[in-house]
C-alpha cells in the first residue's frame, strides 16, 4: 500500500509537469493519453484537487481540468 501512494504522488507529478503550461482546460481523456499510469490518473487528479493545484470542471458531458498556476 507505501508503494501505491508513491505512485499516485507521482503520477500526479506527471500530470502536473505535462500541463502547467496548458492555458486552456483539458479532457480527462487527453491526460490519460499523456500518463504513463492510465489506471491512477483519477487518483492523482483527487490528489492535485486536494492540494488545491488543480481545478476541475464537469459539464453534461465531459470532465476538464486546468492546473492552477
Amino acid at each position: 500500500m507505501d508503494n501505491l501512494w508513491g505512485e499516485i504522488g507521482a503520477t500526479a507529478g506527471e500530470i502536473y509537469t505535462n500541463f502547467v503550461k496548458s492555458e486552456k482546460p483539458v479532457s480527462i481523456e487527453t491526460v490519460r493519453e499523456k500518463i504513463k499510469r492510465k489506471d491512477l490518473v483519477e487518483m492523482a487528479i483527487g490528489w492535485l484537487a486536494r492540494e488545491g493545484k488543480i481545478q476541475v470542471n464537469k459539464d453534461s458531458k465531459n470532465m476538464t481540468v486546468k492546473i492552477k498556476v
